[in-house]
C-alpha cells in the first residue's frame, strides 16, 4: 500500500475553489480520512470508468504522486469505489433526501460498485 495521506473522499468540481488559476481551497471535508491516496481517485471517477483522465493524472504526477495503476492499485480502487457507492446509497435516509434524489442514487450509483 502507498504511504497514507489525508484523503478528501468527496472531491469533485464543486468542492475545489480556484484563486487566480490555482487551487485556493478544498471544502466539504466531512468524509475525510487518513489512508490510501487512491481513494481520492474513486470520488473523481465514481460514475465513470475507473481510470482517471489524462489531465488529472498529469497534475497528480507533477506533484510527485504515483500514476501506475497496476493490479493491486485497481483492486484498492474497486474497494474505495464500492465504499463510496455504499455511502451515497445510504446517506439519503439520515439526511432526509427527497424521493427524486434517492431515485437518482439508486439509478446512477447502483451499477458502479462492481466496476474495477
Amino acid at each position: 500500500m502507498a504511504t497514507p495521506a489525508l484523503v478528501h473522499f468527496d472531491l469533485w468540481e464543486g468542492d475545489i475553489l480556484l484563486h487566480r488559476g490555482s487551487v485556493g481551497a478544498v471544502i466539504d471535508g466531512e468524509r475525510m480520512f487518513w489512508g490510501d491516496p487512491l481513494a481520492d481517485f474513486a470520488s473523481r471517477t465514481l460514475l465513470s470508468p475507473p481510470e482517471p483522465d489524462a489531465d488529472l493524472l498529469a497534475g497528480y504526477a507533477a506533484e510527485g504522486g504515483p500514476t501506475d495503476f497496476d493490479a493491486p492499485a485497481r483492486t484498492r480502487m474497486a474497494f474505495h469505489r464500492a465504499c463510496l457507492c455504499l455511502i451515497m446509497l445510504t446517506e439519503g435516509a439520515p439526511r432526509a433526501y427527497p424521493p427524486e434524489r434517492l431515485e437518482w442514487a439508486r439509478r446512477e450509483v447502483t451499477p458502479h460498485p462492481v466496476t474495477a
